[in-house]
């Protein structure tokens, strides 16, 4: 039961994750000159979806 439950915190965890993460590109690529930042912060989602199917 333990472990079910933990899984299920760590897909929560990441669900709000994500969406921080998208939260925060599409505020840096609104700002001029913050492409490299917002570069990064894909660059990182496709990590994240990569590494958590869904």
């Amino acid at each position: 039961m333990g472990t079910s439950e933990a899984a299920s915190n760590a897909e929560i965890c990441h669900h709000f994750y994500l969406q921080y993460v998208v939260l925060i590109m599409q505020s840096v690529s609104e700002i001029p000159g913050n492409q490299s930042l917002a570069k990064f912060a894909d660059l990182s989602v496709h990590l994240l979806v990569d590494r958590h199917p869904s």
